[in-house]
């Protein structure tokens, strides 16, 4: 202490200048002295400097977590931006998300109005020439005039053959009104080939050549119809495998 001044042995502390108490003693006639040592002191220095090595620890241990979680979070982010971009492309491209099978070919229907062509490479091109309305009946006993359509039209087209050849007929036959075929009339309504005479039937042609025929059709409303076609050709790579053509024609009725 800075006073000097002598104290009983259970105070600590200097009542006048406020330091800690020095304790004198000698020894081998030497004077040695010593700081009273305050147990109280003492161990609310141990309990400070352990709340902040626990605090340390613990700030690291938070900081690893936040961090952690702040990561993750930023993967979890991109994974999602990436999914809502691939989802956007996807839809614009009018492609189902719950379905991404590939369009093939097949799928594809393409809409041939009158006057244009319908062309598979390698195998047959098909053309409306044109479609005109007709007040004929036929007269006779016949599916065709039991069903007294309210319009009959006849539809004038013409095939070639690209190169379609198989084993069991003289080459290519289209026949719009066939078991190939699907009629459709202004009000939704299925129609029908209709039996009139003094038409050129479609028949077989080779490779190389063309033909055109006629064909009456019967329907329930007038109007725009159309027919569906829809053909089989087997596959030249695989035995036993066939390919579906489809297209849709569009016989416009202009009144």
């Amino acid at each position: 202490m800075k006073c000097k001044r002598a104290f009983e042995d259970k105070k600590k502390v200097c009542d006048f200048c406020g330091e800690p108490l020095i304790e004198i003693r000698e020894t081998d006639g030497v004077k040695k002295e010593r700081i009273k040592k305050n147990p109280i002191v003492f161990a609310v220095a141990g309990i400070a400097i352990a709340l902040m090595v626990g605090l340390g620890i613990g700030s690291l241990t938070m900081k690893q977590l936040v961090t952690g979680k702040n990561e993750k979070s930023a993967v979890q982010s991109v994974e999602t931006d990436e999914e809502n971009v691939l989802g956007e492309v996807k839809k614009e491209k009018g492609v189902s998300i719950e379905d991404e099978e590939e369009e093939t070919d097949e799928d594809v229907v393409p809409e041939i109005k009158v006057g244009e062509t319908w062309t598979v490479d390698g195998l047959w091109k098909v053309t409306i020439n044109s479609v005109t309305e007709t007040e004929e009946r036929y007269t006779g006993i016949s599916y065709g005039g039991e069903k007294n359509p309210e319009a009959v039209y006849i539809v004038d087209y013409t095939y070639e053959n690209l190169g379609y050849e198989d084993d069991y007929s003289k080459g290519l036959l289209i026949r719009l009104e066939g078991y190939c075929s699907q009629i459709v009339d202004s009000d939704g309504e299925m129609g029908y080939e209709y039996d009139l005479p003094k038409l050129t039937s479609p028949d077989y042609v080779p490779v190389g050549a063309r033909m055109t025929a006629q064909v009456a059709i019967g329907v329930k409303h007038k109007g725009t119809f159309s027919i569906s076609y829809e053909d089989n050709v087997e596959e030249e790579e695989e035995e036993y495998s066939t390919k579906v053509y489809r297209a849709k024609f569009i016989c416009e009725v202009k009144e």
